[in-house]
Formats: C-alpha cells, structure tokens, sequence
C-alpha cells in the first residue's frame, strides 16, 4: 500500500520533472531549488515546495525534450544509495495539435520503452566496481 508520504513525494517529483534541470549540477540543492522557483525555466514550485523538495531529494539527471517531445528526470533520495525515482514526464497539452499527436503516439507509446536505457545506465555507472 502507497502511504501518504510516498505519494506526496510522487507528486512532488512528478511535477520537478516539468522544470527545466538539465543545466543544474547534479547534486547542487541551491540550484535545483533556483530552478524549481523560476518560471524561465518552467518551475512552478513556491519557495516552501522547493526547499521541502531538496531536502528529501538529489537532482541527478533530465533528459530534455527530444525532438519527439520525450522528457524525464532521475532523482536520489537524500542518504539513500539504492533510493532512485525516474519520473518521466506526460503528454504537453499546450502545443499544436500535430506535436500533440506526435507527443501522444511516438513518446508516451513508443520512446519511454527505449528510454529505460536512461535508468539503467545510470545504475551501472553508479554500481560499486568488484575488485579483482
């Protein structure tokens, strides 16, 4: 069962996906924070969100937009080594409606599929290296 808790940090991070992130340093919470506040960059989080936000979660990546419309971002619960979240972002309603369906079609049914690449390399790069 999903607790309440679990679910907020699910929305929260859902939302911190539509922010533009790619220029933030992974790991730095002044600048996560920046981002999640200012409207340039699509961040629509109030001061208090923001701060909420970065003390409980590492900004570590975001794939930008490709030119399909496919975007999604990698955080990592603060003192946790295995705690990631990939949050990937939904459809933009508020575009044409050819890059809507574009939007719809090739990124939510068929790019997310291939983009689990995202997670999984991060991991691997991420994964004690044996000694031998």
């Amino acid at each position: 069962m999903i607790s309440s808790n679990m679910l907020y940090d699910a929305l929260q991070l859902a939302e911190a996906s539509y922010a533009l992130l790619d220029r933030v340093p992974p790991g730095d919470s002044a600048e996560l924070i920046a981002a999640l506040k200012d409207k340039e960059r699509e961040g629509l989080f109030s001061a208090t969100q923001a701060d909420a936000l970065a003390a409980s979660w590492r900004f570590v990546h975001q794939q930008p937009n490709t030119e399909t419309g496919f975007s999604a971002t990698v955080f990592r619960k603060n003192g946790s080594s295995s705690d990631y979240v990939l949050a990937i972002r939904g459809t933009e309603f508020l575009v044409s409606l050819q890059e809507f369906g574009r939007d719809l079609v090739q990124t939510d049914f068929g790019e997310i599929f291939h983009q689990k690449r995202l997670m999984t390399r991060h991991k691997r790069h991420c994964a004690p290296r044996r000694q031998g």
